[in-house]
């Protein structure tokens, strides 16, 4: 919840500080309702405060929480771990050369097959739709063309 209001409030406050301040500064130009101008601009300045404020704490706590995060994974766990196994470094060596040759490379080829077909984009080849659907000889479906309506009979 903190980092949600340490994101959203400097937004919010810039936000509604620029919005104040130009209704402010607008008011007072055109020399209309002068108290409420000088209250919205009271109002503007207040709401850069709180987001510079802000600002600075949410800043402070990344800088912090990055600060803490590094210096947790710098420290070494003294002995042998699980992931120093050589049958694990077999295991992951194997699984990425399955996932090569039976998932990324039929899916390129295929990818590419349907690539230089001819007509390629309609069903046929790639699943991926191209860019050229609204092109001129496009129409979606149903339309029946621009004929204006026929006149009611009485």
């Amino acid at each position: 919840m903190l980092a949600v209001l340490g994101v959203l409030t400097p937004v919010l406050a810039a936000v509604a500080a620029a919005t104040f301040l130009l209704l402010g500064y607008g008011l007072r130009l055109a020399g209309a309702l002068p108290a409420l101008a000088d209250t919205l601009v009271g109002v503007g300045w207040f709401s850069l405060a709180v987001a510079a404020a802000t600002a600075l704490v949410s800043a402070v706590a990344l800088y912090r929480t990055a600060a803490r995060q590094s210096a947790a994974d710098a420290v070494a766990v003294p002995g042998p771990s699980a992931a120093d196994s050589p049958a694990l470094a077999q295991a992951r060596q194997l699984w990425l050369v399955a996932l090569r040759d039976r998932g990324i490379r039929p899916f390129l080829l295929q990818e590419l097959a349907g690539a230089a077909a001819p007509g390629a984009g309609e069903g046929h080849g790639s699943r991926f739709s191209s860019p050229a659907f609204a092109g001129p000889d496009y129409a979606p479906p149903g339309f029946e063309g621009s004929a204006p309506p026929a006149p009611r009979q009485p």
